[in-house]
């Protein structure tokens, strides 16, 4: 798993996916990153929410691509321990925090974040898909043109998600799913 560009281009990230750390593919990193450069263009200045982060993979891509800043949230300890490690061997620890929490129960933001990757265990979907977009609404997490995509295994049931979000895309790549939602647009 390597950085597709930007400053860091081709810096391998660590993983161990040996752990039920299921970083996202190269294909599906790739169009993360085309879907949101054909919305707004660049990332620079942009703060970024990486949440079941993983690795760090969509947020340290981010990064590399020019984002002012990015949390990284995700509540297992070896997940938290790769994207130190990443972050340390990236040198972007000026430009990166790591927080130790539960998706489904985040607390209020002081900051609001441009782009938020989400990409739960695909096991864990149903269960945290819906309760953490409430969260991240109810407690002030999105900025006014804030783009969010959330990473779903192939069955998920997007219909819950049509109260809370009204409108969004869905993009299907084989085993993965792609919810994008552009704030940004009307209505």
């Amino acid at each position: 798993m390597r950085i597709i560009t930007g400053i860091h281009r081709a810096k391998p990230i660590l993983s161990d996916e040996k752990r039920n750390i299921r970083p996202t593919t190269g294909k599906i990193k790739e169009a993360i990153f085309n879907i949101i450069s054909s919305k707004i263009g660049s990332f620079t200045g942009l703060n970024i929410l990486d949440l079941c982060a993983g690795s760090g993979n969509l947020g340290l891509e981010a990064l590399s691509r020019g984002a002012e800043y990015v949390l990284f949230i995700d509540n297992n300890p070896n997940a938290l321990r790769f994207i130190r490690q990443n972050i340390t061997n990236f040198k972007e620890g000026n430009k990166a925090e790591i927080a130790h929490l539960d998706v489904a129960n985040l607390p209020a933001s002081i900051k609001r974040f441009n782009i938020i990757f989400f990409d739960p265990p695909y096991d864990q979907s149903n269960n945290l898909i819906k309760k953490t977009l409430e969260r991240l609404i109810s407690r002030n997490w999105l900025a006014e043109d804030a783009i969010l995509i959330i990473e779903s295994g192939p069955h998920y049931n997007t219909e819950e998600l049509t109260p809370i979000l009204n409108k969004f895309e869905v993009k299907n790549y084989s085993n993965t799913k792609l919810i994008i939602k552009d704030f940004g647009i009307d209505e």
